[in-house]
């Protein structure tokens, strides 16, 4: 049986990451994003320390500067994502670990601090994880292997647990999964600010860049032009596309 594929474009977005990040000398620096964790109004920024099996999570201490990072141990992590799990409007961490296969959830304190909750464990090694909508409380999960190819949806319960579900399969980009799916897309996000000025202006770009692309492709889902599995892979090219910007606003401070 065969599964959806992406876009070509997300394939050469992620691959274009890799090459970004390991110029920046950082090579076990697998991926890098964003989020404000601690409510103080600047983006901070978590990144993976595949080798050293840890997350690292930097505190932004002005508009150019972060703090010293705080790391949390996790075995082989290769991916990120950030959302909100349980409804409460904290920025809480998904990562996607090659070793042993799974998913492992963040919890945030609220104030930036992390403590470790589910872990997910799966039967292939993910590429990425992404969440199902941007800035919406109780997101889903999508999670792609190494083909770039969806192979769980990680349906919340809407108090922080998730369960696996697998994604329809063949060639019908418009298949369903066998699970009542919606989303809501909320009012068009403003456009990017064309000339960011410094690193957390930079950031702000990015995430305006992504949340129009997640937002085009909700509003697509939603009117029905396309489907399921089409969505699914329209967040993760948008959820690369912001990780891309991201890297490149923080990579002279954070190596």
């Amino acid at each position: 049986m065969s599964r959806w594929h992406v876009p070509a474009a997300a394939v050469l977005t992620v691959l274009f990451l890799v090459c970004a990040v390991s110029d920046t000398g950082a090579q076990e620096l697998a991926d890098l994003t964003t989020g404000d964790f601690n409510r103080d109004g600047l983006w901070d920024v978590v990144v993976t320390r595949f080798e050293q099996d840890r997350i690292d999570v930097y505190s932004a201490a002005g508009p150019d500067t972060f703090g010293a990072p705080v790391g949390y141990p996790v075995e082989g992590p290769v991916a990120l994502a950030v959302l909100d799990i349980e409804g409460d409007s904290d920025s809480d961490v998904a990562v996607a670990c090659a070793s042993p296969h799974a998913v492992r959830i963040f919890c945030n304190s609220g104030s930036g601090q992390f403590a470790q909750g589910q872990v997910v464990y799966l039967d292939y090694q993910p590429l990425t994880v992404v969440p199902s909508q941007s800035n919406a409380a109780r997101c889903d999960l999508f999670v792609f292997d190494l083909d770039f190819q969806l192979r769980h949806v990680l349906m919340n319960d809407g108090y922080g647990l998730f369960v696996p579900v697998e994604p329809p399969v063949g060639p019908d980009p418009g298949a369903e999964p066998g699970i009542d799916y919606w989303v809501t897309c909320g009012n068009e996000p403003p456009p990017p600010n064309p000339n960011p000025d410094g690193v957390q202006e930079c950031i702000e770009a990015a995430h305006a860049r992504a949340d129009r692309c997640t937002w085009a492709a909700c509003v697509l889902r939603e009117s029905g032009e396309i489907g399921f599995l089409r969505y699914a892979g329209a967040m993760m090219t948008c959820h690369f596309i912001h990780d891309l910007e991201a890297t490149f606003c923080v990579k002279e401070l954070i190596e």
